[in-house]
């Protein structure tokens, strides 16, 4: 029987909540993320405080999120004194940022530093450098539209991880609609679409890891709707960013046009009562900055 409906209840520090509720497609790759929420629930949730780019939230402030990052490079340094951090670069910070993504996903691949005593911190590390990166794409969104690009991720402690039919493949897209629940990127590394947006050309090739799997990890977008012109922009401008690297691609098997490059994220429910004008989207998300926490999530 198909799953219809998501409960997501959120609280604050004074423990007060609110509910949310989503329609959950019928498509294949829908139910499959579903189903993986409905086995995931009895485990419990591993992340329930990424909240992105919400007003007066820590995370949505660049100096906090920085102090936070070297903090965090000092323990981690303690842990590892092995591994030499590059210097946080503030004057070329996504190129910055990008340098110490190598390293989290480097401790993965290649040297196996991720251990049970050490994974907190490395995890910080990780939706820190990710936060920070939320917020310096925060700016042009607000300029441009009037919205922060406000999401909430979670993620779980065993996350029922399927291999993406070779039909779900045409289900990706790099459109953001508000309200909309993405299928989260749940594996370490950096698919195509998140290397076009930061410019990473410093990624290692084994860290180059397109989308291979629907999980229970999730991706709620509450900022602005980006329609069809931006999505028939942004594939012209990853595929004349691609064919500019098409050497390194190719070398490593992957050529445009292949479905399997998972362009972009998988779209699974939306907002049962859609927002439409940009004065109650505002207003919506700013309501919902007091919340700070994933309490719960229920799939029915």
């Amino acid at each position: 029987m198909a799953l219809k409906k998501m409960i997501l209840t959120l609280s604050d520090k004074l423990n007060n909540t609110t509910q949310i509720e989503f329609q959950i497609r019928t498509t294949l790759s829908a139910q499959l993320w579903a189903k993986s929420i409905e086995e995931a629930g009895a485990f419990g949730l591993r992340e329930s405080d990424r909240f992105y780019n919400f007003p007066q939230q820590d995370r949505s402030n660049l100096e906090h999120l920085l102090s936070s990052l070297e903090e965090n490079i000092k323990n981690l340094s303690c842990l590892h004194p092995e591994i030499n951090f590059p210097t946080l670069d503030l004057n070329r910070l996504q190129e910055s940022i990008n340098d110490l993504h190598f390293n989290f996903a480097h401790g993965h691949h290649v040297t196996k530093n991720i251990t049970a005593l050490n994974e907190k911190s490395w995890g910080t590390f990780n939706t820190t450098l990710h936060n920070i990166e939320a917020v310096l794409s925060n700016d042009y969104s607000i300029k441009h539209t009037g919205l922060s690009n406000a999401r909430v991720v979670f993620t779980w402690n065993k996350t029922f991880s399927q291999i993406i039919p070779n039909e779900c493949y045409s289900d990706f897209s790099v459109s953001y609609e508000f309200g909309t629940v993405y299928a989260n990127y749940s594996q370490v590394g950096r698919h195509f679409y998140e290397m076009f947006r930061s410019q990473d050309d410093q990624l290692a090739d084994e860290h180059i890891q397109p989308s291979r799997f629907i999980s229970a990890d999730t991706n709620i977008w509450l900022g602005p709707t980006s329609g069809h012109a931006f999505e028939l922009k942004s594939y012209e401008q990853i595929k004349d960013w691609f064919e500019n690297r098409k050497e390194r691609f190719n070398r490593l098997g992957y050529f445009w046009g292949d479905p399997q490059l998972a362009i972009g994220q998988i779209p699974v429910a939306r907002l049962a009562e859609p927002l439409v004008s940009i004065k109650e989207i505002k207003s919506y998300v700013e309501k919902l900055s007091k919340f700070s926490k994933v309490l719960s999530v229920k799939v029915s």
